[in-house]
C-alpha cells in the first residue's frame, strides 16, 4: 500500500467538498490550480470535462496530469509512456489502498470497474486520489 504523503492537500480537498460543497473531482481540479499543478485558467475547461453523477476523481486525475504535462515547464518530462504507466500506477495504487481500508473494517476488499469508484467512496477517496496523484507527479519531475 502507497503511504499518503501530502496532509495538507488532503485537508484543503476535505475542505472543499464538505464547506464548499464541491464533489470529489472538483474539489481535485481546484486543489491542482491552488497548488501550481494547473494553470488557475484550465480549471472551467477541466470542470466541464466531467459528466454525469458517477464519480469522477480517476477521470479529474488523469486531466490534471495531462493538463500539469502540457505546462511549458514540464514539456518533454512527461512522455505517453510515463503518462500510461503514472495513469496505471494511480488506479493500481488506489485499488490497493482501498483493500487495505477494507481489511481493516474486517469486509471484503471491493472490486471496482476499471476508472470508476461507488458514488458513496468519492468524496471520501478524492483526497486519496489527489494525494497519490502529487505523489507520481514528484516523482517524474
Amino acid at each position: 500500500m502507497v503511504s499518503l504523503k501530502f496532509p495538507n492537500a488532503r485537508l484543503f480537498i476535505k475542505n472543499l467538498v464538505a464547506n464548499e460543497q464541491r464533489t470529489g473531482a472538483q474539489a481535485m481540479i481546484l486543489a491542482a490550480a491552488e497548488f501550481g499543478l494547473i494553470n488557475p485558467g484550465s480549471v472551467n475547461h477541466l470542470n466541464s470535462a466531467l459528466n454525469g453523477n458517477k464519480c469522477q476523481c480517476m477521470t479529474a486525475a488523469k486531466a490534471i496530469l495531462r493538463e500539469h504535462s502540457q505546462s511549458s515547464c514540464h514539456i518533454g518530462n512527461f512522455t505517453s509512456q510515463i503518462l500510461s504507466k503514472i495513469e496505471t500506477d494511480l488506479e493500481h495504487d488506489l485499488a490497493a489502498h482501498r483493500n487495505a481500508e477494507q481489511k481493516k473494517k474486517k469486509g471484503k476488499p471491493t472490486v471496482t470497474k476499471r476508472n470508476s469508484l461507488p458514488d458513496r467512496n468519492c468524496q471520501k477517496d478524492a483526497p486519496v486520489v489527489f494525494d497519490m496523484l502529487l505523489q507520481q507527479i514528484h516523482s517524474h519531475v
